[in-house]
């Protein structure tokens, strides 16, 4: 088990898990931005095979992930999604080297987000209002 990827704080997840976190968390990010068009490139067979239909996810918490992942991408008009085996995964390599070569100088930003429980878990939101029952003049 690991933390969910990108993350110092929260859940633990398994490698799966973590996979489908952070598919979610892109596809939340190209819908936030107002994409139409997505290309998904994963190293993740099991992901993109079960984001594809062509795998089953068996195991409950897989299923509600990959429910969660179908549900999000039916808000695309146009997507692919593309498995890409790590050993040929160059791109990933070539913007991890630019990214240690870059000048300090130069002004980005880069998004975090800090997960405190499994994307799959709603959250219950207790609304509550405090009352004084003395009179208040």
């Amino acid at each position: 088990m690991r933390r969910a990827r990108g993350t110092t704080s929260g859940f633990l997840a398994l490698n799966n898990e973590a996979e489908f976190e952070a598919l979610l968390a892109e596809l939340r990010l190209a819908k936030e931005l107002s994409i139409k068009r997505l290309a998904i490139y994963s190293d993740s067979q099991l992901i993109t095979n079960q984001a594809l239909d062509e795998y089953m996810a068996k195991h409950p918490r897989m299923v509600q992930y990959l429910d969660k992942v179908q549900g999000l991408l039916k808000e695309f008009p146009t997507f692919t999604i593309q498995q890409v085996p790590r050993a040929e995964n160059t791109h990933t390599d070539a913007l991890a080297s630019l990214r240690s070569t870059l000048d300090t100088q130069f002004k980005r930003s880069i998004r975090i987000e800090h997960l405190e429980w499994p994307s799959i878990e709603e959250i219950k939101a207790i609304n509550s209002m405090q009352i004084d029952e003395d009179p208040s003049w």
